[in-house]
């Protein structure tokens, strides 16, 4: 058996799902991973900004982090979770969305000009912040889609695009809580070493 760092295992699973790979099931690595990450949580409360609720993204963020039993609370302002970091600053961390960039490029045009083909992107960046203002990690996640655009069925098409649009955005809230959870992992006060098999 080969040991390797709770560390090591995080850049690589993050590294592999920038790359479009996820890893399935639940394997000895990404047990460990929830489990370092699910004792940070269990020590520390997230506070977010309660117009998080208010979009759709920020609600796709909101249901991930329920998923991953991550300890939350919405504030109505900055000056909120200062009061919060006062009662327990310790314990507590600020997280920071800005709204969803969204873009859309055209790859492919039909001979009178109308778009046949396009990309879709969206992106998320993210800050977290500790009680003094002191940013712990920071980043940005992407996902993107190609599609084939029907000029003759537009309307089809743009339910098309917002079903796209809708799988994306919760992806993208799945990729944000996967780096929290990395980075709670990493902060967890009783570092994990997970074992593989030898020569994996």
């Amino acid at each position: 058996m080969m040991k390797l760092p709770v560390l090591m295992v995080l850049s690589l699973s993050i590294g592999l799902s920038g790359c479009g790979f996820h890893l399935k099931g639940q394997s000895g690595i990404s047990q460990a991973i929830t489990q370092q990450a699910h004792d940070y949580w269990q020590n520390h409360r997230l506070l977010i900004h309660a117009s998080a609720a208010q979009s759709k993204q920020g609600q796709a963020i909101l249901l991930q982090l329920d998923a991953f039993e991550v300890n939350y609370q919405l504030v109505d302002s900055k000056e909120s979770a200062s009061q919060k970091f006062e009662e327990n600053h310790s314990d507590n961390v600020w997280l920071e969305v800005p709204p969803v960039n969204f873009q859309s490029r055209q790859t492919a045009q039909s001979a009178l000009g109308s778009t046949t083909a396009e990309i879709l992107v969206l992106k998320q960046s993210y800050q977290l912040f500790d009680h003094h203002g002191k940013v712990l990690t920071s980043g940005t996640v992407t996902t993107q889609r190609d599609r084939q655009v029907n000029p003759q069925a537009l309307l089809a098409s743009d339910s098309e695009k917002q079903a796209f649009l809708d799988d994306m955005s919760w992806e993208l809230a799945e990729q944000l809580v996967q780096r929290l959870n990395a980075y709670a992992a990493i902060e967890s006060p009783s570092p994990t070493v997970v074992n593989t098999p030898e020569g994996r």
